[in-house]
């Protein structure tokens, strides 16, 4: 049996650490997206409302760094990095010097493609 190989480009390495300065810029989905699931986890278990907090936020800096980390999405610009210790996945763009967060979503849920971008093709903020 052949082993197969992938040779990755320098440019194209995910764990290639980035050395453009990045700040994060969230989606007012996302926002809502992580404030809403933030509420109802602390309804039923304030400890693991925290935890899982602390895991999206850790996630999120980390792309600061390593904006490719995540897999490419159905729709072009569109990145999707799932959460460690968690049931959730970030999706994201990188738009500049930016990491626009435009959904943070439990990974059972149905994602309509058009939730990420408005009528105009703009990214929804």
């Amino acid at each position: 049996m052949m082993k197969r190989t992938r040779t990755l480009k320098s440019s194209s390495n995910p764990c290639k650490l980035d050395k453009v300065k990045r700040s994060i810029k969230w989606s007012s989905m996302a926002a809502t997206d992580r404030n809403s699931l933030y509420k109802w986890i602390y309804e039923r278990n304030q400890t693991a409302a925290k935890r899982i907090e602390g895991e999206i936020r850790t996630a999120i800096n980390l792309l600061k760094d390593l904006p490719k980390m995540g897999a490419e999405y159905d729709i072009k610009g569109v990145r999707k990095h799932p959460i460690s210790n968690t049931e959730f996945t970030v999706f994201y763009a990188i738009v500049d010097a930016d990491i626009v967060v435009l959904r943070v979503l439990h990974q059972s849920q149905n994602i309509p493609l058009v939730n990420f971008t408005d009528e105009n093709g703009s990214w929804l903020m």
